[in-house]
């Protein structure tokens, strides 16, 4: 293997309001790339400007939009997955992967001007996305032109920031609260040492809202401007919300005014409208009080978690408490943890590289699947050349180790270690089969593998089939968020089907055998074998995409070709 040909593995926060891009360097720390205006974060905004065909990405997408905000797209990471929607203009539609393309699109050129080539990357995705989002994810950075080695959760990302920037933090089990700009997840986190030198970073348990971040705080801003502005222009401003461009200026207005309340206790916010333009003042306390709802849902769902985790995994002692996520900078955030945390857990939350921890962590991960790759790479190498055939599998392990340390610049007991750091997620949802409950008959998706379980997880059941009406049945396969047995039809999507026939002459005592599979990846397989015949039906489940081949392919085409400033 030589390092000539070696391509460097980037980790990206896809962020619903801000992005970041991040690299190990060669002394193996996670180094944020900041943008061409010297930021380390990017704005998530894409603007298209009229005329040139040209698209803007970042900041100064952000203020191009004040005038011409019908022609700007923010806070599409909200959308991801959802089958049809669509931004359009100038007669043409974009889906919510295609415009994240764009953004994706950004961060790789303006890697390409420090002198970074950005192929190989890791993407972050919130922990609780399920397959369809996460496919959609994986598809943004395909037409971007990347090769997404993995789709990553971002707490989980965040645990590896954690843990390898800090050896002390190995064998530590700790909450992240991550609280964003459009998102909000809180996970539980156990990073252990293994005997092989290796470390494992296990997601126990999340909980989160994907419609749940600093957007919120901002639009009960926007409406306080606007009853302030309507008070103080009595008989004016009925039709404000109906004003795109009063709208989006009151929005970057509204952000603006948190950002300073983080820092003093009054902000002074301009609302203009039809030639009138207000001055309104907001306090931090008054900031605090229409935004506590949203601050208390954060709090409900971390109690939550942390029951869960002591009653399903027996974990109710906690060495760390995490704030990652721009958002958890407003102060009512760290008041409102260490108020309602601190006691009940016995430790002091701390910021944790709030707005870099998850795209240096993808970033680490992504090194790490570098090395492995390149340990597999050599290894075969030593085992096919002349003269290594009487070679033990240790020692052709120990001399690729060795010679990966030499190309690298690690020691070998970081190759090894990066080598056996391996990753246990958790499956975002539960996943059953459409049957008949017998206390009243009525159709429920009976859930095979439960929402929380650690992945890979395999289960099996046996069903009885109606005998009168037993020719041939459908398998019906549905995703939901149930973590009952029996959950209602209609709280779950069908994500596949598939027939099995059966062979006739049944009794009652004749069954049905079902056993799902969930991979890491995403993917369920399904097996259904009738016992009587042998007969059987096998499923392999993808979130499907909306997003064809051929889409993604123009896409890459397109955005070549784009000027993406």
């Amino acid at each position: 293997m030589s390092t000539e040909n070696a391509r460097r593995v980037f980790g990206i926060d896809l962020g619903t309001t801000y992005s970041a891009l991040a690299f190990v360097d060669e002394h193996g720390k996670a180094q944020i790339i900041p943008n061409s205006d010297n930021e380390n974060i990017t704005p998530s905004v894409v603007f298209f400007e009229e005329g040139t065909g040209n698209v803007i990405v970042g900041s100064v997408a952000r203020e191009s939009a004040r005038t011409d905000p019908q022609r700007v797209v923010t806070f599409v990471k909200r959308h991801m997955g959802e089958a049809g929607w669509v931004f359009s203009l100038d007669g043409k539609d974009y889906s919510p992967e295609r415009v994240s393309s764009l953004i994706l699109k950004r961060l790789a050129d303006n890697a390409q001007t420090f002198g970074h080539d950005v192929k190989d990357v890791v993407i972050t995705c919130p922990a609780y996305f399920k397959d369809a989002e996460r496919n959609a994810t994986r598809t943004a950075g395909q037409m971007a032109g990347l090769n997404v080695l993995d789709i990553i959760d971002e707490p989980v990302a965040a645990a590896y920031n954690y843990s390898l920037g800090n050896a002390d933090n190995v064998g530590k089990t700790a909450i992240v609260y991550d609280l964003g700009g459009g998102t909000f997840d809180v996970t539980v986190i156990r990073v252990t040492q293994s005997n092989d030198g290796g470390i494992t970073v296990e997601s126990v348990w999340t909980l989160g809202d994907h419609k749940l971040g600093g957007k919120n705080w901002d639009d009960r801003l926007v409406d306080y401007l606007i009853r302030e502005y309507q008070q103080l222009n009595p008989g004016k401003g009925d039709d404000i919300r109906t004003d795109r461009e009063t709208m989006f200026e009151l929005q970057v207005t509204a952000e603006n005014v948190k950002k300073t309340l983080s820092k003093r206790e009054t902000a002074m916010a301009s609302v203009t409208h039809a030639g009138e333009r207000t001055r309104v003042d907001v306090t931090r306390k008054i900031f605090d009080e229409i935004t506590s709802d949203l601050l208390e849902q954060t709090v409900t769902f971390t109690r939550d978690l942390i029951e869960q985790v002591k009653k399903e995994k027996g974990i109710a002692r906690f060495d760390d408490f995490l704030l990652v996520g721009g958002s958890t900078r407003m102060p009512q955030v760290m008041e409102m943890v260490k108020r309602e945390f601190q006691p009940l857990l016995g430790v002091e939350p701390r910021e944790h590289d709030v707005d870099q921890a998850v795209a240096q962590g993808a970033a680490l991960h992504g090194n790490i699947l570098h090395t492995k790759k390149a340990v597999e790479d050599t290894i075969q190498v030593i085992r096919n050349k002349t003269g290594n055939e009487g070679k033990t599998d240790a020692e052709i392990k120990d001399e690729a180790f060795g010679l990966i340390a030499d190309e690298t610049g690690q020691s070998v007991e970081e190759v090894v270690q990066a080598v056996n750091t391996r990753v246990i997620t958790v499956a975002s949802g539960s996943y059953g089969l459409r049957a008949v409950r017998k206390s009243d008959n009525a159709a429920v998706i009976n859930n095979l593998i439960f929402r929380q379980t650690p992945l890979p997880a395999s289960a099996q059941k046996f069903y009885g089939v109606d005998t009168d009406k037993a020719a041939n049945i459908e398998i019906i396969i549905f995703v939901n968020d149930s973590r009952e047995s029996a959950a209602d039809l209609d709280s779950g999507s069908e994500v596949g089907r598939g027939t099995l026939k059966l062979e006739a002459g049944r009794t009652k005592d004749d069954k049905v055998e079902v056993t799902f599979t969930l991979n890491p990846d995403g993917t369920l397989s399904v097996k259904a074998v009738d016992r009587k015949s042998g007969n059987d039906v096998k499923l392999d489940i993808k979130a499907a995409t909306s997003v064809s081949e051929e889409e993604i392919a123009q896409a890459q085409a397109e955005n070549a070709s784009l000027t993406i400033e």
